[in-house]
């Protein structure tokens, strides 16, 4: 089996004021969990801040996608912390986070009729319309606002621009996915020739990540179907099920092969 182009690296209650280094090299670094902020490094360069659902790619000067060799964590915080990474090659999308909208304060004004207007400093404008809106503009808009804007609209809203618009938002609270309120982790010794559970049934867990730390092959799977049968985990290798079923491993050497991992559960 050839190596993946991603994986996943889980460092577990780093403490306060610690830092630990990674031996793993890639074009990419994405925080998937965090329990809080922390510091990261690439190679020997310097800490830099990062938290959850952020991603960092290195460049050169022109533009081209780096490869780094090894990571270094820095907890500075008072408490230790988990994290959970994702390395790799090629490209990885946290595309989790929905906009879900902010409520804006409406003052509705009238305006007697429409009027030309020339302003040589900063602009205060409020309007009321009782019916529908619309507006047309055949070149560039280019409007400037220091303070807050107050605009109320009773009716739909019919707006055409034919140049390029650019809208930019500030202050406003991205909701994040919900994260987990409790990561717990596993050893366990997967015995020749057994099916045992990995990790039982929960209705509350969203996902369980195993690692095969042995030297030989397992296979897992939610049964104990027929031996050789289910997903192979390789020496060395990482997998993430998003279940709540009991999740089983079967070793077909003869020798025991130990598997350790967390659950994310909400």
């Amino acid at each position: 089996m050839s190596a993946p182009a991603y994986r996943e690296y889980f460092v577990s209650q780093l403490g306060a004021g610690k830092e630990r280094s990674i031996a793993i090299s890639g074009q990419f670094v994405t925080v998937l969990e965090a329990s809080s902020d922390f510091r990261l490094a690439l190679g020997d360069d310097s800490y830099f801040y990062m938290e959850a659902g952020l991603t960092v790619r290195p460049r050169d000067s022109g533009g081209n996608i780096q490869t780094f060799a090894g990571l270094r964590v820095r907890n500075e915080g008072p408490t230790p912390i988990d994290i959970l990474l994702m390395v790799g090659t090629g490209d990885f999308v946290d595309s989790r986070v929905v906009f879900g909208g902010t409520a804006i304060p409406v003052q509705p004004i009238s305006f007697a009729a429409p009027q030309p207007v020339t302003q040589s400093g900063p602009w205060s404008v409020e309007a009321v319309q009782s019916g529908a809106w619309a507006v047309q503009q055949g070149s560039a808009w280019s409007v400037g606002q220091d303070g807050s804007w107050s605009v109320g609209q009773a009716g739909a809203w019919n707006v055409g621009q034919a140049g390029v618009w650019n809208v930019g938002l500030s202050d406003v609270d991205l909701p994040r996915k919900k994260r987990a309120a409790s990561v717990p982790r596993f050893s366990i010794s997967v015995p020749a020739g057994g099916w045992p559970d990995v990790v039982p049934a929960r209705t509350n867990r969203a996902a369980v990540h195993i690692a095969n730390d042995g030297t030989e092959t397992v296979y897992i799977a939610s049964d104990g179907g027929p031996a050789a049968s289910g997903f192979p985990l390789v020496p060395g290798e990482r997998l993430r099920i998003e279940t709540t079923v009991a999740v089983r491993a079967y070793n077909p050497s003869s020798a025991a092969v130990k598997l350790t991992g967390h659950e994310e559960i909400f």
